[in-house]
C-alpha cells in the first residue's frame, strides 16, 4: 500500500504537469503537502481521502498463524 500519491495522481488531482503549478494549486486548495529534496510535492493519500469524505483504507491486519506453533 502506498502512503503517498504517485506523480501521475498528483497531475490528475491538480490538473497541472509543471511542479511549480502543482504546488500553487495545492496551496490554493488548502491541501497539506511537503516538497521533497527532488523538488516534488508529496501528498499523503489519507489527506485526499479525508478531504473527499472517504475513510482511509485500514491497513491489513496480520493474523496469527497458530499452525506454526507446532
Amino acid at each position: 500500500m502506498q502512503f503517498f500519491l504517485t506523480r501521475d495522481e498528483i497531475v490528475l488531482l491538480t490538473g497541472r504537469k509543471r511542479l511549480k503549478n502543482q504546488v500553487q494549486w495545492l496551496q490554493q486548495n488548502g491541501i497539506r503537502f511537503v516538497v521533497n529534496a527532488a523538488g516534488l510535492p508529496v501528498v499523503l493519500r489519507a489527506t485526499i481521502q479525508e478531504m473527499l469524505g472517504g475513510k482511509p483504507v485500514p491497513k491489513a491486519r496480520q493474523r496469527p498463524r497458530f499452525e506454526r506453533l507446532n
